[in-house]
């Protein structure tokens, strides 16, 4: 990044010398391993602190242009994702890829920020929505659940099931006099959230890329010069509609790039009133046409119930999701204990809309029947757990079976016929 932004020879021959380094005997070989096609449980460095050195690996692909480096980067984002990005968006288990995606020892928050800035670079590098579906899956669930709602702190572990505990708690060690808070993932964790300007709209050679869905405005400017805000109303991720107001100074001709998430299987789109299209899901829509300030698109997701059948550890249990929303059973919204918590029935579930009137409130909860007829109430991951209660992602659901893992369908999702 420093020849980058110098230009001056000696910064790129000192970066690909620490390339050659970290391929040498009992170094970390990023690149080695990665060429030669192994697992992600295979390489000889799996910790996730080598996530900046693969993000090194990356930029040198776009600096000198040699394949070799790109193929082997895309090789480990893929391999990460397959066997270490958690249900919830969270990244490895115990600080380390572990090549298993059930595991459940600590999923620590500094990974899951690295992976969220790996996964950026993916993104520039492929252009492909089903990476900035992963974007939004770790930042609406892993990331948002990792901080309190109070503010004052975030997690360490934010576990698939267990209870959410402050950072300064869990590595206690890390504390010193004058600022007990401040630790490795107290600092680290807010750049999780502040990484959303890096790919919530992004410039494309011809136009825009839109890739996040949330109510707001975004400024960006076109490869013209021309600033582009689109404004965006919309009760996103809790519904799947979403409109939005294009805000330029002059009439430009240029392409609109709308991200469809690759779990949304049915899509609507118009543009000033008339219809655009039904964009298939996992993919971008493209909208070329001249824009102009007040032109108006309208974009209806399909936010219905889906599901990832668990295995190994998890067999047996599903976790369950309403659009990029993974929910959780909470015992601060139950009357049974995490022991005791009902089965579901996949091929009949359906969620209402439900209230709260304790004193804290959750950013989506959905009331449900189970198979006994009992009542169960599930709410956002980011929510589940805030009040020191125990929580579960992973839940008893029939009527599923396993999907295994493919590019194509990276969550595993699962639909009942």
């Amino acid at each position: 990044m420093l020849y980058e932004k110098t230009g001056q020879p000696q910064h790129l021959e000192l970066a690909e010398w620490v390339i050659e380094e970290l391929g040498k005997p009992g170094s970390c070989g990023y690149l080695e391993d990665a060429l030669a096609r192994k697992e992600i449980q295979q390489f000889r460095a799996r910790r996730w602190e080598g996530l900046h050195c693969i993000q090194g690996i990356c930029e040198l692909g776009f600096i000198t242009g040699d394949a070799r480096y790109h193929n082997a980067f895309t090789h480990i984002w893929w391999e990460m994702l397959k066997g270490d990005r958690h249900n919830t968006g969270g990244f490895t288990s115990a600080e380390a890829c572990q090549g298993n995606p059930y595991d459940q020892r600590a999923i620590e928050t500094c990974c899951t920020v690295a992976w969220i800035a790996l996964t950026i670079d993916m993104l520039r590098l492929t252009g492909d929505a089903r990476v900035a579906d992963e974007l939004e899956l770790s930042t609406f669930n892993a990331i948002l659940g990792a901080q309190h709602p109070s503010g004052r702190w975030w997690t360490y572990n934010t576990p698939m099931d267990g209870e959410r505990r402050a950072s300064a708690h869990d590595i206690v060690f890390q504390s010193r006099p004058g600022s007990p808070e401040l630790n490795c993932c107290s600092v680290n964790a807010p750049r999780g959230l502040g990484m959303l300007s890096e790919w919530a709209m992004m410039v494309a050679e011809d136009g825009a890329v839109l890739n996040y869905y949330g109510p707001g405005s975004m400024t960006i400017s076109l490869p013209s010069g021309m600033r582009l805000t689109v404004i965006q109303e919309t009760g996103y991720p809790l519904d799947g509609k979403v409109k939005m107001t294009v805000d330029l100074d002059k009439p430009e001709h240029f392409s609109l790039y709308l991200r469809i998430p690759g779990w949304s299987r049915e899509n609507s789109l118009t543009v000033n009133g008339k219809i655009a299209g039904s964009p298939s899901p996992g993919s971008y829509v493209s909208l070329c046409r001249e824009w102009k300030s007040g032109d108006v698109v309208e974009l209806r997701m399909d936010v219905s119930l889906h599901f990832w059948v668990g295995e190994q550890e998890l067999e047996g249990k599903t976790c369950i999701y309403q659009g990029p929303i993974l929910l959780a059973y909470d015992r601060y919204f139950n009357q049974m204990d995490p022991d005791d918590i009902p089965m579901l029935d996949a091929r009949g579930l359906s969620g209402e809309l439900a209230c709260w009137d304790g004193w804290l409130d959750s950013w989506l909860l959905l009331k449900s029947r189970a198979k006994d007829g009992r009542e169960l109430y599930l709410c956002d991951f980011a929510s589940a757990g805030v009040s020191g209660t125990p929580y579960r992602s992973w839940l008893s659901v029939e009527g599923g079976s396993p999907v295994p893992f493919s590019r194509e369908n990276p969550k595993r999702i699962w639909r009942p016929k």
